[in-house]
């Protein structure tokens, strides 16, 4: 999204760049993880995603649609 990673499957799991708030959920609900960067520090608007693949496109638009945002506008 004008040159803005907003989704990146790894190692089996899907990485997610969205809402700090979102993030919190996803991870307290137990649908995801912590990603951390290769310094091995959670990174606070990105979220890990294991299993339940269904729900991956839906988080994946989600995470679009955030970065969109950021990135000024919609393409």
């Amino acid at each position: 999204m004008r040159g803005k990673i907003f989704a990146m499957p790894m190692d089996g799991t899907l990485v997610l760049k969205l809402p700090r708030y979102r993030v919190e959920a996803l991870i307290t609900s137990g649908e995801g993880a912590p990603f951390a960067s290769g310094q091995g520090r959670p990174m606070k608007e990105w979220v890990t995603i294991a299993g339940a693949r269904e729900a991956w496109m839906d988080l994946a638009r989600e995470a679009r649609e955030f970065v969109a945002g950021a990135a000024g506008g919609r393409s």
